[in-house]
């Protein structure tokens, strides 16, 4: 299995930082660049939730974090909020990629994928 690299389009959108600083960035490329960095967020998306969910595995896992509810609550916690943090990060980049490609009268899907 190749590891998952985040294409150059998405490292570009991830460096920007805040979902305000998105907009001037996002807006001279194509449609076609919106519609591929729609992709890239969901692949992302999907890489980092397994990842999240595997190193809960690890910690929660260990006899020391198990049986202890402080640690296991503790443990959760990071999982939710990692988990939280991931999501909130890629619905900002999806939406201002839906807000210009709806100035564009596009709504982000292939004809291919909408149909099937």
């Amino acid at each position: 299995m190749t590891p998952y690299e985040p294409s150059d389009r998405l490292k570009r959108v991830l460096a920007v930082g805040e979902t305000l600083a998105l907009f001037p960035v996002l807006k001279d490329w194509t449609t076609e660049e919106l519609k591929a960095l729609l992709v890239d967020v969901d692949a992302y998306y999907d890489h980092i939730m397994v990842e999240i969910e595997n190193a809960w595995k690890v910690k929660a896992l260990q006899p020391e974090n198990f049986f202890y509810r402080g640690k296991a609550d503790a443990i959760d916690k990071e999982r939710k909020d990692a988990s939280l943090g991931i999501m909130a990060t890629c619905s900002e980049i999806c939406s201002v990629v839906f807000y210009y490609l709806g100035e564009r009268g596009e709504d982000g899907e292939d004809e291919e994928t909408s149909q099937g």
